[in-house]
Parts: structure tokens; C-alpha cells; sequence
């Protein structure tokens, strides 16, 4: 599987895809399962979002550090994972900025050209 591939560290699912991600967590047992469920709007009442989705420390990314990996159609064959660090990812959504005029509090439907990656 694609998972299996790019040995995937953690997988990160909702109540929807739970059993899915079950079933696929337990063929790698060296990954971690990640369920999140309503984190959108979901506060208590004092309007504080519960600690279950307060945000872990994350390490520090520098730009050349790998951001996503994107697999190609296989249409030449099986599918191969193509490597975007952080500063690619980052220099495509400046684009979008500069050229297609994105300012804040835009909505917009993806930060990757429609052609592809989408």
C-alpha cells in the first residue's frame, strides 16, 4: 500500500474512517493512529476547546525538510511517491498570493495548481 510505501510515521483519521484506519494501522505496527472527531466548533462551554486537540510540540521544520509526499497516477507502470519540502509547498501558496491575489481571510479551494496534486 501507499502507507506501507512512505512508512507512514502516523495516521491520522475521523469517526467516518475509523474502522478503515483501524484495519490499516494494524497491518504497521510501528504506526500511530490519530483519531480526531469534531474539533471544528468543538468547545465546551466555557468556549475553550477541550485538551484532547490542544496542539502537540512539534519539532522545528526548516524549509528543505519534507512536507508531503504526492504519488503519481502509475499510469507509466506503479505508482511513485514524488518528495515537496516545506519552502515548495510554501512558494506555491506565495504564487497564489502575488499572482492570483490570496490575502487573508480569502476562501480558496487548494493551494496546488487544479492540474494536479490537488
Amino acid at each position: 500500500s501507499l502507507l506501507e510505501h512512505c512508512d507512514a510515521a502516523v495516521l491520522v483519521t475521523d469517526a467516518a474512517a475509523s474502522d478503515e484506519a483501524t484495519r490499516l494501522a494494524a497491518r504497521m505496527p510501528s504506526m500511530r493512529l490519530v483519531r480526531v472527531d469534531g474539533v471544528s466548533g468543538d468547545s465546551g462551554e466555557d468556549g475553550q476547546v477541550p485538551a484532547r486537540h490542544a496542539r502537540a510540540s512539534l519539532p522545528e521544520v526548516r524549509g528543505r525538510d519534507l512536507a508531503t509526499i504526492l504519488y503519481t497516477s502509475g499510469s507509466t507502470g506503479v505508482p511513485k511517491g514524488v518528495m515537496r519540502p516545506h519552502d515548495s509547498l510554501l512558494h506555491t501558496a506565495w504564487l497564489h498570493a502575488v499572482v492570483g491575489g490570496v490575502r487573508a481571510g480569502d476562501r480558496f479551494g487548494s493551494v496546488s495548481s487544479t492540474a494536479y496534486a490537488r
